[in-house]
C-alpha cells in the first residue's frame, strides 16, 4: 500500500473500519492518477508510474518545504544519472523501521535492498505517500547540477543544496551545529 495511499483530508465515517479508510485514500490516489494524466506524464518522462510513485515518495520523505521538492528529485536524477548512489537516511531509516533525524556509520552498514548506502538506484518500491506536488517534481525537476542536500534546520524546514563535496561538508558542519543546539536528538 505504501505509495498509494493518498495523502489529504477526509471526511471519514466514525464508525467506518480501517479497510474502508485505506480504500477511501487508493481510490483518491487512482482518481488523482487518472485526472493528472499520470501515465502519460510517466511516459513522457521516459518513466514507468510506478518509477514515478517511488521516485515521489523518496521527494515527499526528504523534502521540508514545497519549494525544495523539485530541487530534491534533481538530485535524484543527478545521482542516478552519473551512477552515484542516494545515500539517503530516510531510506535506510525505512528499512530500519525508525524515525529520527540521523543515522550512524553502523546504520549504513546493514543489508537491505532499501539502504541506499549500500545499493545504487531508486528503492525497490516506494518509502512514503507522496501527495501532488512530490509526484510533479518527480516528474519535473528543477534544471540544477546539485548532487547534494541537507537539511540544516529542520524545525524551519530550510534545506541548502550544493554541487560539490565541499560545499555539502560546510553544510552538514551546519547541521550538526543545528543538532547539538538541540540536545543532540
Amino acid at each position: 500500500m505504501e505509495g498509494y495511499l493518498f495523502p489529504g483530508r477526509y471526511n471519514l465515517d466514525p464508525n467506518g473500519s480501517a479497510s474502508d479508510i485505506l480504500k477511501q485514500m487508493v481510490a483518491r490516489f487512482v482518481q488523482y492518477a487518472e485526472s493528472s494524466g499520470l501515465e502519460s506524464k510517466a511516459e513522457e518522462a521516459d518513466l514507468e508510474p510506478a518509477k514515478v510513485i517511488t521516485l515521489a515518495s523518496l521527494v515527499q520523505a526528504e523534502g521540508g518545504k514545497p519549494s525544495d521538492l523539485p530541487k530534491i528529485s534533481r538530485v535524484i536524477y543527478n545521482r542516478i544519472n552519473i551512477g552515484m548512489k542516494l545515500q539517503f537516511d530516510t531510506t535506510l531509516l525505512y528499512a530500519l523501521g525508525e524515525r529520527r533525524l540521523a543515522v550512524t556509520v553502523a546504520d549504513t552498514k546493514i543489508d537491505h535492498p532499501y539502504n541506499t548506502y549500500q545499493h545504487a538506484g531508486l528503492t525497490p518500491g516506494p518509502i512514503s505517500n507522496p501527495g501532488e506536488d512530490a509526484i510533479e517534481a518527480a516528474l519535473d525537476p528543477e534544471d540544477g547540477k546539485w548532487l547534494y542536500f541537507v537539511a540544516t534546520d529542520p524545525t524551519n524546514k530550510v534545506t541548502k543544496f550544493a554541487e560539490t563535496y565541499e560545499e555539502h561538508a560546510k553544510n552538514e558542519r551546519e547541521f550538526e551545529e543545528w543538532l547539538a543546539k538541540q540536545g543532540g536528538n
